[in-house]
């Protein structure tokens, strides 16, 4: 997997009366954009767009370029830039294990590397934990080109955030967006004690069902214990198939429940 060289030259702006945010998520089978005002937070534009199928990495950039130029005003000041890096090629490590040097060594169990990948890392400082991921840099390049500075995380890492600052009563909680699903357990005595996290491939209802299944045996949770499903589905049968298996499930939509805004 050839990625490129990361540019580290970044440009300066003055923060204006009418300046905007831009949030994308990005991944080789999607594009979404959020763009909100700076001042109020309100949503301004939201969209999604889904590829046919999935893409190689060395496309990704110019599917980017296709949306910047054709369904985004690039002219419109942006305050903040910041794009989510959505792939499976992330390790999440407690920071006691964590060592720069090991970066590589760690990935390796994930993913499989060139030497010339650029690795970096985000800080979940709360859960004691980092996640070390492989980012799409030509796609961090190419915002550079377009705002002169970028923000980038792993999608995970703002997702884990996101999870302790609205729905951390949760110890069982699970996201499914465009064919994935990620699953998030904490210690259900102690919520900064992450015990799992993971990303599943999952194509019907059945294989979310499946997958919530084996996690919540894996960790003994009992029947008692609340689980919450963010999907971008408003299915009418999904809810009912995962209420045939779950007593304690809560299930909602993200575009209605504005999840994904203030990512």
């Amino acid at each position: 997997m050839e990625i490129g060289q990361q540019l580290l030259i970044l440009k300066e702006n003055n923060v204006s009366p009418e300046s905007y945010n831009l949030v994308l998520i990005v991944s080789d089978y999607f594009i979404s954009y959020f763009i909100s005002d700076e001042v109020s937070k309100k949503l301004i534009k939201f969209d999604r767009i889904i590829f046919e199928k999935k893409i190689k990495e060395e496309y990704i950039s110019k599917k980017l370029e296709d949306v910047l130029d054709k369904e985004l005003n690039t002219k419109i000041k942006f305050e903040n830039i910041k794009v989510l890096h959505e792939n499976d090629l992330f390790i999440i490590t407690p920071n006691e294990f964590y060592n720069k040097k090991d970066e590589r060594f760690f990935l390796q169990f994930n993913a499989s590397l060139k030497t010339n990948d650029f690795i970096c890392t985000d800080r979940i400082d709360y859960l004691k934990v980092k996640n070390t991921f492989v980012p799409f840099v030509n796609v961090n390049n190419l915002l550079i080109e377009y705002f002169g500075k970028v923000e980038y995380y792993h999608f995970n890492t703002e997702l884990i955030k996101k999870y302790f600052n609205q729905f951390s009563d949760f110890s069982f909680f699970a996201y499914t967006d465009n064919q994935k699903l990620k699953i998030l357990v904490t210690d259900d005595k102690n919520q900064n004690k992450l015990l799992f996290f993971n990303s599943f491939n999952i194509t019907v209802n059945t294989d979310i069902i499946y997958y919530l299944l084996l996690v919540k045996q894996q960790f003994s949770i009992g029947a008692d214990q609340k689980i919450i499903l963010i999907s971008d589905s408003s299915s009418k049968t999904l809810t009912e198939e995962l209420n045939q298996f779950f007593d304690n499930i809560q299930f909602e939509n993200y575009t209605k429940n504005n999840f994904l805004n203030s990512l």
